[in-house]
């Protein structure tokens, strides 16, 4: 008998298990090649480099970035404009280790520093040099006291600093009060601070990039593999509820042009 289930439990362990009938009709997604586009400073615009964009869900595209392509000059001249990004940013992780444990007030930059890296995020793409985000942090909350601080709602930093630096760093602005003027911003290929409700009680700052068929490129400076396409409707209904993410007027703000110099270069990385 303890022979008989002993054969018996080998033979079940070797039975192959079912693929289910999901898995096996699952297709592979559908790829296509799509461009980031740089304003010049003569207010034109160039193809500056190509990906591969893979539908994965409604609402969602990832991307994987294979660089410059050989054929610009004829993307150039065969695609429009109304192109994905005007500005080349650069991403920032609020948690990288050269400052996510640099206290402001009660806080680490890790912790709250979302709005001061979306900025640096925005920044360095529309005046074409690196701003980090510890500039905007220092700025925020040593010059306006708005990071971390009562004026602020005491946790990190309220909208109306959004223009406040804006202004600092002569970058011009637009508040938007309707997702109307949210998706025409996008169009028109200016950078989008959006603060939205991330989980109960806490807000978040994205960046938003581009305008792809009602999709836009978001960095999430919390979270970087969640750096994707998203529905900008979504998005818009997502935007923050908390009243220190709207003195501005809204929770989302628009971005673009560095007054104190050409409307875009190329980005550089300070050395």
């Amino acid at each position: 008998m303890t022979v008989f289930l002993i054969m018996l439990l080998i033979s079940l362990l070797m039975v192959p298990e079912e693929v289910p009938e999901a898995t096996m009709n699952l297709t592979m997604p559908q790829l296509r090649q799509d461009f980031i586009w740089v304003l010049k400073p003569d207010g034109t615009y160039h193809v500056s480099d190509a990906f591969t964009v893979r539908d994965t869900s409604p609402g969602r595209i990832r991307e994987d970035r294979i660089g410059p392509h050989e054929n610009m000059p004829e993307y150039e001249d065969a695609l429009s404009s109304g192109g994905l990004y005007c500005y080349t940013t650069p991403y920032f992780y609020q948690k990288d280790r050269r400052w996510t444990r640099i206290l402001y007030g009660d806080y680490t930059f890790g912790r709250t520093g979302c709005v001061p890296t979306a900025l640096a995020m925005i920044f360095s793409g529309v005046c074409g040099e690196e701003i980090l985000p510890t500039e905007i942090g220092d700025y925020l909350y040593y010059d306006c006291a708005r990071f971390n601080s009562p004026q602020s709602g005491g946790y990190g930093v309220s909208s109306d600093a959004v223009i406040m630096a804006a202004e600092k760093y002569g970058i011009s602005y637009r508040v938007l009060r309707s997702y109307e003027e949210f998706a025409a911003a996008l169009q028109e290929g200016k950078c989008v601070y959006l603060a939205v409700n991330y989980m109960y009680g806490v807000t978040h700052a994205y960046v938003c990039l581009g305008w792809n068929n009602g999709l836009t490129y978001v960095k999430d400076s919390d979270s970087p593999a969640l750096n994707h396409y998203y529905d900008a409707r979504l998005l818009w209904q997502s935007r923050s509820t908390n009243t220190y993410d709207s003195r501005a007027g809204s929770p989302a703000i628009a971005l673009w042009g560095n007054l104190k110099g050409q409307p875009c270069c190329p980005f550089k990385v300070r050395s």
